[in-house]
């Protein structure tokens, strides 16, 4: 029987209507527009890092470790001509968001891809230092598109990672770490997952205090050191429960931490809250669909992105800087979100049974 696809759209009268016609170009046209106006008037704080990085190069030296990565930034980005700056940002922006777009095609999925990208299109509208961070995710997600087995894959990762690691961000590699932890305990059975797991955990109780304050502490310091200052834009900031000085409070840190980011709605019911926990949901539902139904390329994905979920569980201080940092790493879920659409896009015949076989396996 004839078959019938599961993507277009009908308007009354039976017209075909394909989504992406409008869709795609006007989010990337509003992207491009917010790379040249003002953005004060959304946010108060979202030209923060641009600010800093471009009004304070000259205070900061490549040896200050609390300016070492808007340092290096701004170094790149006053290297390019005054007249280039902003079209390169939009340049990387908008690759950012065709890439997560990709050749998705269900409304259910382009509503997805949408979802997860609003946040970029304030957070790359500017130099920042997630400007330079979009182009290491493009490469390390062709590198994790090839096929690779798990230890090229976490080799590929590893060989980005630590490069920006030292240039950037240094917690970067702890997200290696737990990429290739995670990526270990994909590949083998329930009774080593708990023994791994339980070994980490007995290595840990060895682990002096200082460690935890080292992954923990960055939040205190920050926030007390805002709300001291009374810094504009803090209002979903919040400290650690219990000091950072062993296992014990390590861990109920890190369990209210979770819960404090990735269900915000339970302390404070505004749209800010609703929409963080939209997009969690959201990311969380594709990490396990990459896992339960991807092949080998998808759950790599899927595991790196979880990685950094539960890095940034450790220390972010607040609500916006998690969203930010979280949505960077979501261009990985691409693959993801390919797979998702080409079962939702199925053809159904016309006796009404979706006919998924074909598209089940992954590309």
């Amino acid at each position: 029987m004839a078959a019938r696809n599961n993507y277009t759209v009908y308007l009354p009268g039976g017209v075909p209507f394909d989504p992406r016609v409008p869709l795609i170009p006007a989010v990337v046209g509003v992207f491009v527009v917010f790379c040249f106006i003002d953005l004060t008037f959304i946010s108060p704080t979202i030209a923060h890092d641009s600010n800093r990085m471009l009004d304070e190069l000259w205070l900061m030296t490549e040896g200050d470790a609390a300016g070492r990565s808007y340092y290096h930034s701004a170094l790149i980005f006053q290297s390019l001509p005054e007249a280039l700056l902003l079209p390169a940002v939009a340049a990387i922006g908008v690759v950012h968001l065709l890439i997560l777009y990709g050749r998705n095609r269900h409304p259910a999925t382009l509503l997805l891809c949408t979802l997860l990208l609003l946040p970029a299109l304030l957070f790359l509208a500017r130099p920042s230092k997630e400007t330079l961070l979009s182009p290491v995710t493009f490469v390390v997600l062709g590198l994790l598109c090839l096929r690779l087995n798990g230890f090229l894959r976490v080799l590929a990762v590893a060989v980005c990672y630590l490069f920006y690691a030292y240039f950037m961000r240094e917690y970067f590699i702890i997200i290696l770490a737990a990429f290739a932890g995670l990526t270990i305990l994909a590949q083998v059975s329930w009774g080593w997952r708990l023994a791994l797991v339980a070994g980490a955990l007995g290595a840990l109780s060895l682990a002096p205090g200082e460690l935890f304050e080292i992954l923990q502490g960055p939040r205190d310091y920050i926030n007390l050191l805002r709300m001291a200052t009374s810094v504009v834009g803090v209002q979903s900031a919040f400290t650690n429960p219990l000091p950072p000085d062993s296992l014990g409070n390590f861990l109920l840190n890190y369990g209210y931490a979770f819960v404090r980011l990735n269900l915000p709605v339970l302390f404070q019911l505004r749209m800010q809250e609703v929409f963080l926990l939209a997009v969690t949901v959201t990311t969380f539902a594709l990490i396990l669909f990459g896992l339960r139904r991807g092949g080998p390329k998808e759950r790599a994905c899927a595991l790196l992105v979880l990685a950094h979920a539960l890095t940034l569980n450790l220390f972010e201080p607040d609500l916006g800087s998690y969203l930010r940092h979280l949505t960077s790493a979501t261009i990985y879920l691409a693959p993801v979100l390919a797979l998702l659409d080409r079962r939702l896009a199925a053809p159904q015949p016309q006796g009404g049974a979706l006919a998924c076989d074909a598209y089940d396996k992954p590309a």
